[in-house]
């Protein structure tokens, strides 16, 4: 098997007083994050583009709201 190194152990072996050479994340601040237009597929609910969750208790209707925007999408109606 060949030798290889994780990260763990590059920290546990490090000197922690110094671990920024260890991570390496570039930072922005909210300010310089320009806005872009939101597109929706079901307007102010589900945006197009993104990961959106849809949850509730059973029998509420999940599977068959997820069925009807995907059948609303098929076939080419823009909105539900």
């Amino acid at each position: 098997m060949a030798n290889s190194t994780v990260a763990s152990d590059i920290i546990t072996d490090a000197d922690t007083t110094n671990i920024e050479t260890f991570i390496d994340v570039d930072m922005t601040s909210a300010a310089d994050i320009e806005t872009q237009p939101i597109s929706w597929l079901w307007p102010s609910f589900l945006p197009i583009g993104t990961v959106s969750i849809l949850f509730g208790e059973g029998g509420e209707g999940k599977s068959f709201a997820t069925i009807a925007l995907a059948g609303c999408r098929y076939r080419s109606h823009s909105t539900v």
